[in-house]
């Protein structure tokens, strides 16, 4: 298992790595809550928070190991941004597939750096995610995992 793990990509296993760790932080939370405060809904809650973070993690996994998932490459071609904390909203990136280029549009979930056009990105997303047709393109529904290839073109 832990040989399979290390044939994962980089981004896939720090996704899993994090879910994990969350698992891992909320349940020694759990236990410490439970004997300071020794009440039983907190417990409860905090093993719920705990099963849904490692479900996660196994679900990953699960996708990962078996292949269940697609890698997107192209190139950023825009980012926007929320008004208020200037944090990115969403990415345009320019894919070419059967040499066809189209625009698809990802909805950033967590925190991502500002990306300047032209970088290249790896997205990883998982085989029945489903894409919607907005604004002449193309806007993926989720995905399990971003990779910035460093340098812009």
């Amino acid at each position: 298992m832990i040989q399979s793990f290390k044939g994962f990509p980089e981004s896939l296993q720090k996704q899993i790595l994090i879910r994990v760790g969350c698992g891992a932080i909320f349940f020694l939370l759990d236990i410490v809550s439970l004997a300071v405060i020794k009440d039983i809904n907190t417990f409860v809650i905090g093993i719920m928070v705990t099963l849904f973070c490692f479900g996660q993690a196994v679900w990953l996994f699960y996708v990962t190991g078996s292949n269940k998932y697609v890698v997107i490459s192209g190139i950023c071609c825009d980012i926007s941004i929320t008004p208020i904390k200037q944090r990115v909203k969403s990415l345009i990136v320019r894919t070419t597939a059967k040499d066809t280029e189209s625009l698809l549009r990802v909805m950033v979930h967590g925190s991502l750096k500002r990306v300047p056009p032209g970088t290249k990105i790896d997205i990883y997303v998982s085989l029945n995610t489903p894409m919607y047709e907005r604004d002449g393109a193309q806007q993926l529904g989720g995905y399990l995992a971003i990779d910035l290839k460093g340098g812009s073109l």
